[in-house]
């Protein structure tokens, strides 16, 4: 920290430099004639301004008044006298030598104090030194633990969004499932429905199929009755003719003839009429087969509908 150069300020307002020299403590010991280490002590004694620098490694400036710099240049122009020279046979005594002694001794003393001065100055630099470093560190490490905080207060702040998004989800996912819980139930009434009148369907499509079956034996029996009424009835004209031939040949018998015409006209007229119930039942027996395909059709659109 004694090197020669002049670094700025700590911070803060600058001080003012009018009638005051900026020196180094290397500068100050040589406008002086002593150390850098004397330097410091004297700049220690006197109260001088000092100013540490903002750079690590940078020499501490001293602001020393002008005046008080040039009271201090007794220093430099004072020199340690010359020994006198004498023959080396002739004794001088010194009247003064105790008073040397006592004053080389102060002086001795007043250079080891000045010299621990030194080491406690160098030990207060470094300390202050260790100091500074530990609260640029402290500083820093504040600054470290504000932003993790900020980080942290933000990871929380996620952290409470994310769980509120996560009650509505499972709201939304609970609501869901009991919508899905009554379509369920929904449609398994309606499957039930379905199964019941599919079954109803199935009966009446069974009942309506016995009555066509009962009717398909009704017209077979209409038919045959036909059948029989027409072969009764080609026999009664048959008869009828041959009735007429005896008529004709038979003059006398002609009323009795007669009379037996009339019946066999009556049988024919009955045999028309069965004839004719006979067909009404064939009628009868074709809309219920046409009622029983349509309503086969209608049971087909059903089932196609309902996905079956």
């Amino acid at each position: 920290m004694d090197g020669d150069e002049h670094p700025g300020t700590s911070g803060g307002e600058q001080p003012r430099t009018t009638g005051v020299v900026r020196l180094t403590y290397r500068e100050l010991g040589g406008r002086l004639g002593i150390s850098a280490d004397a330097g410091r002590v004297l700049a220690r004694r006197r109260g001088w301004q000092r100013v540490h620098p903002n750079r690590p490694g940078a020499s501490a400036v001293v602001l020393v008044p002008e005046d008080e710099l040039a009271g201090e240049q007794w220093r430099q122009d004072r020199a340690p006298p010359a020994a006198p020279r004498t023959p080396p046979d002739v004794r001088v005594e010194n009247p003064a030598r105790p008073v040397d002694d006592r004053v080389e001794k102060a002086e001795q003393l007043a250079d080891k104090a000045e010299q621990r001065a030194i080491e406690a100055d160098r030990r207060a630099d470094t300390a202050l030194a260790v100091a500074e470093r530990t609260l640029a560190q402290l500083a820093a490490e504040r600054a470290r633990f504000a932003d993790l905080q900020r980080d942290l207060d933000a990871a929380k702040e996620t952290q409470r969004a994310a769980e509120g998004i996560a009650d509505t989800e499972r709201q939304r996912a609970d609501e869901l499932r009991a919508e899905i819980e009554a379509l369920s139930a929904e449609m398994e009434m309606v499957r039930r429905e379905a199964e019941q009148a599919v079954a109803e369907e199935r009966g009446r499509a069974e009942q309506f199929s016995e009555q066509i079956d009962a009717g398909h034996r009704e017209v077979d029996a209409a038919r045959a009755a036909a059948q029989a009424a027409e072969r009764a009835l080609a026999e009664e004209r048959e008869r009828a003719a041959q009735a007429e031939q005896r008529a004709e040949a038979q003059t006398q018998g002609r009323g009795a003839a007669e009379t037996e015409a009339g019946e066999l006209r009556a049988e024919v007229e009955r045999l028309r009429a069965a004839q004719e119930r006979a067909v009404q039942a064939a009628d009868v027996l074709t809309q219920a087969e046409a009622a029983r395909k349509a309503r086969g059709v209608l049971a087909r659109l059903r089932a196609v509908w309902r996905g079956e």
